[in-house]
């Protein structure tokens, strides 16, 4: 009985689909940035591994050998590479990333000859396919092998090791994981990463520093006498300035307000418990929080390009040293009518009676934001423990510590939506340290 026509034509979309990958790769070398032939052949180790994790062919296709012959190639750069770094003594006489890219692409022109002769002909069988295939991951796991025994040979003691590529990584692991596994472990740490990131706060925090910032430059450049208060050009190119960074912090704010109101929605539902209660914690918080609310008004007012929102100070430098200081100008905003979409109400906001340092009243209201973040966080984020639990099922998938490692090579450089998971050290250190904080994952 002969072979269906369609695993034919499967074979050939396969073949062909990795043979232009395998040109954009050879392509790619060129837009390494490595400083030495190690960093270069990890680099590329990544792409092309990375592509196939995302993306396996079957093992019976003959696009699994452009896999796996490309990962022997560059193994086998690595491998040249590393002899000649330790049986070379002088450092000028050792192979360039140049030397090693020619040798590397010579090595892939060969692979893309064997696609176009098994596209222009017949391929190779399934049974010859398998056994290249076996053939292939053995050599890589013994040229590691012989590189480790080379390196503990050559390095000094406690140099960190040179040339190691991480050819042990199990290809059939990848291959082996479903579509559903692959989208479940991704959704779960991406969930966590979410939730520790704490993006929208981090901005918040990022803006009141940038203000900071703002104002010692400020302040620098006046006690330099490379500008003079007398200077009405270079004042106001400072007031704009200082101005800008006081927008961004407010709108980042803003922000953090709408943006987790909307997700609260979006994952629960608009009229749902969750939402409701997310609603509630920064109304909650508009209304104990006097700078907050203000702090938000002046966003709106600085948004519509009202520059009379803030005042500055730039007091006289009597003691040598001079200051700066941007300062919420509570009377004008007391007399600005009300703006569509405003969040509070201004009666509610009576407790500055004075202008007030947008510094000091971040820093009365950083803390309480963060109060309320922690409040959010168990809301928005329900499932952290089963999510650990995915999460350290994906690792020990892997093999624990050195799969993760493997892990921390072979993924995220597609950014595909079914790419396994970049593992990243803040996410890997709360999932091992989740029980030991008391929780039960």
């Amino acid at each position: 009985m002969g072979i269906p026509d369609f695993v034919h034509r499967g074979n050939t979309e396969q073949l062909s689909k990795w043979a232009d990958r395998l040109d954009a790769f050879t392509f790619a070398l060129d837009a390494i940035d490595a400083d030495d032939p190690f960093r270069f052949c990890e680099d590329a180790w990544e792409i092309w591994q990375s592509a196939a994790a995302a993306d396996p062919p079957p093992m019976t296709s003959p696009a699994v050998l452009v896999v796996l012959e490309g990962l022997r190639a560059l193994a086998h750069a690595m491998t040249v590479a590393t002899l000649d770094y330790y049986r070379t003594p002088d450092v000028t006489d050792r192979m360039t990333v140049a030397t090693v890219r020619t040798a590397l692409g010579a090595n892939l022109d060969g692979i893309r000859g064997d696609c176009e002769r098994w596209l222009g002909h017949e391929a190779p069988a399934a049974d010859e396919i398998r056994a290249r295939c076996m053939s292939i991951l053995s050599g890589m796991q013994a040229a590691n092998e012989s590189g480790d025994e080379l390196r503990a040979e050559h390095a000094p003691a406690g140099a960190p090791a040179r040339g190691s590529l991480d050819t042990g990584f199990v290809y059939d692991k990848v291959c082996a994981l479903s579509e559903a596994d692959n989208k479940r472990y991704r959704e779960a740490y991406d969930r966590l990463r979410r939730m520790l990131d704490r993006e929208l706060l981090q901005h918040i925090c990022d803006g009141a520093d940038a203000l900071t910032d703002v104002l010692a430059a400020i302040v620098h450049e006046l006690e330099a006498d490379r500008m003079l208060q007398s200077d009405e050009d270079a004042m106001d190119e400072c007031k704009r300035r200082i101005r800008s960074a006081v927008l961004s912090v407010t709108s980042a704010l803003r922000i953090h307000r709408e943006q987790t109101t909307a997700a609260a929605a979006r994952t629960f539902g608009v009229d749902s418990a969750e939402a409701n209660t997310v609603r509630r914690l920064f109304n909650d918080l508009t209304r104990s929080s006097c700078d907050y609310g203000w702090l938000e008004e002046l966003r709106d007012a600085l948004q519509h390009g009202d520059i009379d929102a803030v005042t500055y100070h730039f007091p006289a430098r009597l003691d040598g040293r001079a200051r700066a200081d941007v300062f919420l100008n509570v009377e004008h905003l007391s007399r600005l009518g009300p703006r569509a979409g405003r969040i509070s109400a201004r009666s509610e906001l009576a407790g500055a009676t004075a202008d007030t340092s947008i510094v000091t009243m971040l820093t009365a209201t950083l803390p309480k934001v963060k109060a309320v973040q922690e409040l959010l966080d168990p809301l928005l984020f329900p499932d952290v423990a089963e999510d650990v639990s995915v999460v350290k099922e994906f690792i020990c998938r892997f093999g624990g510590g050195d799969g993760m490692r493997a892990l921390h090579s072979a993924a995220g450089f597609t950014g595909g939506r079914l790419t396994p998971p970049r593992l990243s050290p803040r996410v890997l250190a709360f999932v091992q340290g989740f029980q030991a904080r008391g929780h039960s994952a």
